[in-house]
């Protein structure tokens, strides 16, 4: 059985390791593989789902918990600027770790900035 955490912010750092001389918190649980490199992943089980239209979170009909995958280090600077996590489209990595989910490493952007990002770090 999977190990209960109090809050998802505790999960986070139980499945990243802090590399001192540079500050990112790297993750160590699932990844993907993507274009630009690996990310974290991390499952989530929700009875609620946001719902964009009214701006308000509301309980999915027939009550089931789902499973969703959620991108680790959206979800971390989602929780530190206490936003949606649907809001943040893109986050870009100031420290070009792929893997780091410290937010003071991330920042929210724009799909364009954050493809020159990329392109300026020869990430992509």
């Amino acid at each position: 059985m999977a190990k209960r955490y109090a809050s998802l912010r505790e999960r986070l750092d139980a499945n990243s390791v802090p590399v001192p001389f540079c500050g990112c918190a790297i993750w160590t649980g699932a990844t993907r593989r993507a274009a630009a490199g690996e990310y974290g992943k991390i499952n989530v089980r929700s009875r609620l789902r946001y719902r964009e239209r009214s701006g308000a979170w509301r309980s999915d009909r027939d009550g089931q918990r789902k499973i969703k995958s959620l991108a680790a280090h959206r979800l971390s600077l989602a929780l530190h600027l206490d936003v949606a996590y649907s809001k943040l489209n893109h986050v870009a990595h100031r420290c070009n770790v792929t893997l780091c989910i410290n937010p003071l490493h991330l920042r929210s952007t724009t799909q364009r900035d954050n493809e020159a990002d990329k392109r300026r770090a020869s990430i992509f």
